[in-house]
């Protein structure tokens, strides 16, 4: 019963830590979260920005692809364990929750891919950041704000999966 309200808190955070920082002001972020950093709005074609989101697409896909895989060998070494998983529990528990949200806003910003293409402007002149651009035209959220959140769950995701490798390779007994 302890742990499982430990695992309910750890969600809760990190949903209302993921709802302060896509939908409160961009400059409390700044100011509070040491990981998020200003970016300069640039003006550039339709073409150089269409080139962005395929690199954005791909990038998404290539994290969202290696966090399963990390999920899928988390449950190998759970599988194959001959030892008390005790000790490896809660990190791997974090590994989970953490690669899981960035899973779930990878989604989430691979839907909203060509919603962007289809606003980028014609124009070298016009406004075409698309890391500046709404993912959806009727909220508010920007790109950027979405890839960093993914990329900041992505690496604590990263430093529990590690934790969670070493604790099981650790006691792993053949």
């Amino acid at each position: 019963m302890k742990n499982e309200t430990f695992y309910e808190i750890c969600i809760a955070l990190v949903l209302i830590y993921s709802l302060l920082y896509l939908f409160i002001r961009r400059d409390w972020i700044k100011k509070w979260n040491p990981l998020a950093v200003k970016m300069k709005r640039v003006k550039t074609s339709e073409a150089l920005a269409t080139n962005g989101l395929n690199k954005i697409e791909s990038w998404t896909k290539w994290m969202a692809g290696i966090q399963t895989t990390a999920i899928a060998f988390m449950g190998y070494l759970l599988a194959e364990a001959k030892c008390s998983i005790e000790g490896s529990a809660t990190v791997g528990f974090l590994s989970l929750l953490f690669f899981g949200a960035s899973i779930l806003l990878c989604s989430w910003l691979m839907g909203g891919i060509p919603s962007v293409q289809i606003r980028l402007k014609q124009s070298a002149t016009k406004k075409n950041d698309v890391f500046e651009m709404r993912v959806f035209e009727f909220l508010r959220l920007r790109m950027g704000t979405i890839f960093g959140l993914i990329h900041q769950y992505f690496v604590i995701g990263i430093f529990f999966f590690s934790l969670f490798t070493i604790l099981m390779l650790r006691d792993f007994k053949e």
